[in-house]
């Protein structure tokens, strides 16, 4: 007869002793801490955690998505699991109220002790944007003259450190790792378009074929459209104008001729017409999933905006415009970070789309149905 084991309680389930020893700052004893510093540790300990639910929930969907044959019972699944990220980015935008309850006057009094540390030093965070796709080139775009703080500043400055190992070699092994933004363009790729698929021996010519009956639609909406207007009195010089370079963004988009040389051209313009014809067709029974995943990773990307905004105006709130803890610009360059952007296609295309009257008839819309003797 062998001995059960004890079932575990709650606070050894969680392991709350250790847990609830991690709040004491710099100090020994939590009892040399504030209340208001403590509360400022625990909140940001909070958004931590957070983050590590996050890289979680966001490496399963990428594993998934990454596959090369992704059943279609597997896309409900990363649906969910996008949604379970986008629902703990709102709690972590609405958690901001939380750190708004500590004044000016109130951080002030601790604030020197934090000199040295900085919020751009979260390595959970800059885990998050190298897993989404956020690449280095678009970081430096948009962060100007704070580039040489935000880029390799916080493996720099951890090499230095104490434990600054351990922040290298993530930062590292995320760097190796294929993107949620990486994965989703190879789902995308393989998207039956008006039931060309790719292993089709005339799948460039069927999707170029669907690209060309677009664009030509596009034009026609959009020059009826020109027409209605200049019957108004509108300024029809202007508005053709502005129809031409629409037609020439669309163009270079659904072409992929924005691509670098040495990037695969065809994959990126077939992943581009995977999505439009998502986008377009999504109310065809079996792309009820696939516009769910794209309005998911959409909601996701729009959230992280919102964070990025909100930790920006609530940094303003207390401290106003110094210079940051960690030695970037504080609020400038918190609001050079909110123009980071990852999923551009996902946005893009909806600029593209037109009312369904106005879409080109697909040819075998029935592939898209659900049948009972499939």
């Amino acid at each position: 007869m062998t001995d059960t084991p004890p079932l575990p309680n709650y606070w050894e389930y969680l392991r709350l002793p250790r847990l609830l020893d991690l709040q004491a700052g710099l100090e020994t004893d939590e009892r040399h801490v504030s209340p208001d510093e403590l509360h400022f540790i625990v909140v940001h300990q909070v958004f931590e955690l957070w983050f590590k639910l996050l890289l979680n929930e966001l490496r399963l969907a990428r594993e998934h998505l990454a596959r090369d044959m992704v059943p279609e019972h597997d896309i409900p699944h990363v649906v969910h699991h996008l949604g379970r990220v986008n629902e703990v980015l709102k709690q972590a935008v609405g958690h901001f109220s939380l750190v708004e309850t500590l004044s000016p006057q109130d951080f002030l009094a601790f604030r020197d002790r934090l000199f040295g540390a900085s919020g751009f030093q979260s390595v959970q965070m800059r885990e998050i944007e190298i897993l989404l796709g956020l690449e280095d080139v678009r970081r430096l775009a948009a962060l100007g003259e704070d580039a040489g703080t935000a880029v390799g500043a916080l493996e720099r400055h951890a090499s230095q450190e104490p434990g600054g190992p351990w922040v290298v070699e993530r930062l590292s092994k995320a760097r190796a790792e294929l993107t949620l933004k990486g994965a989703l363009e190879r789902w995308l790729f393989r998207t039956p378009i008006d039931a060309s698929t790719t292993e089709r021996d005339d799948d460039r010519e069927r999707v170029g074929a669907f690209t060309d009956a677009f664009l030509a639609a596009y034009e026609r909406h959009h020059r009826e459209t020109l027409r209605v207007l200049g019957t108004r009195g509108a300024s029809v010089n202007v508005l053709e104008s502005r129809l031409e370079q629409g037609l020439a963004a669309a163009r270079t988009f659904l072409r992929a001729e924005d691509a670098a040389p040495d990037d695969d051209r065809w994959r990126l313009q077939r992943a581009r017409a995977g999505l439009l014809f998502i986008e377009c067709y999504r109310e065809l029974p079996l792309l009820s999933w696939p516009r769910r995943l794209v309005d998911r990773i959409v909601e996701l990307e729009e959230q992280l905006l919102l964070w990025r905004f909100r930790h920006a105006r609530l940094v303003e709130r207390i401290i106003g415009r110094r210079p940051g803890t960690g030695g970037s610009a504080g609020v400038d360059y918190l609001d050079r970070t909110t123009k980071h952007r990852i999923f551009t296609d996902l946005w893009t295309v909806r600029t593209l789309l037109l009312p369904r009257e106005a879409l080109p008839p697909l040819e075998n819309a029935a592939y898209y149905e659900y049948a009972l003797w499939r």
